[in-house]
């Protein structure tokens, strides 16, 4: 769980981090001046901005999750069985990685605003459904350890819906047009990403490139990359 947490927060810490502290002195602003439909258009602009790096950086944890394990922890140290394992860890947090890294954002746009109860009311019901999820998955449906990763991605992915009803009902300004027609179009690029992604993988894996090796592993990634975001530039430009 902690390799599988530490290898997905790396792209969280970078783009939602870095551009959630970036943003806060600009919604800060806003919210002291009360331009709340000013505010609002920021909020949605900084988040679109999130999702457009983090939506195929999930793509590509998610679909190349064995070489960037066996890259960022080394074969020697994993035997194969703890290698797909853990590459499934990687595949359940990449999935909510940008609903993660958003929720930086939204969280700084209500201390703009100065209020901190609902945000906190909402990580508690969170955190409640957080741990149904991982009882449910350990003691019923037989997930093991994987139960951890579900409940976390599913909770980040409620808690960034309730934080964002919250919140735009607090502010008065909402066009659901301007917030997820842009999401729905970077995610279709990421899926038409992720296509890209697995099958030029699954080629040179088998008929090019020698994957027991380091350098293979590298290289084999280094071009699957370069493909998939390629890929989805492309499509987000069309």
């Amino acid at each position: 769980v902690t390799y599988a947490s530490a290898l997905v927060a790396a792209p969280i810490r970078f783009f939602g981090v870095s551009i959630a502290q970036a943003a806060l002195p600009f919604l800060s602003l806003e919210a002291k001046e009360g331009d709340l439909q000013g505010f609002t258009a920021l909020l949605i602009k900084t988040l679109h901005q999130i999702a457009f790096f983090m939506f195929p950086a999930g793509a590509l944890m998610l679909v190349l999750r064995i070489p960037f394990v066996r890259l960022a922890f080394g074969a020697k140290d994993f035997p194969w069985s703890d290698t797909v394992l853990l590459g499934r860890m990687v595949a359940l947090y990449s999935v909510a990685i940008a609903a993660q890294a958003m929720i930086h954002v939204v969280l700084r746009a209500f201390y703009a605003l100065k209020e901190t109860k609902t945000p906190f009311f909402i990580a508690f019901f969170s955190m409640g459904i957080n741990v149904i999820v991982m009882w449910l998955g350990a003691q019923v449906f037989g997930w093991g350890v994987l139960s951890v990763m579900i409940g976390s991605s599913l909770t980040a992915i409620v808690e960034l819906l309730l934080l964002l009803l919250f919140l735009f009902e607090k502010v008065g300004y909402f066009s659901s047009h301007e917030f997820f027609l842009p999401q729905l179009k970077m995610l279709l690029a990421t899926a038409l990403m992720g296509v890209s992604l697995y099958i030029p993988l699954k080629v040179l894996d088998k008929l090019v490139f020698d994957t027991t090796r380091t350098i293979g592993l590298i290289v084999l990634t280094g071009i699957v990359s370069v493909i998939g975001l390629v890929v989805y530039l492309a499509f987000c430009k069309l």
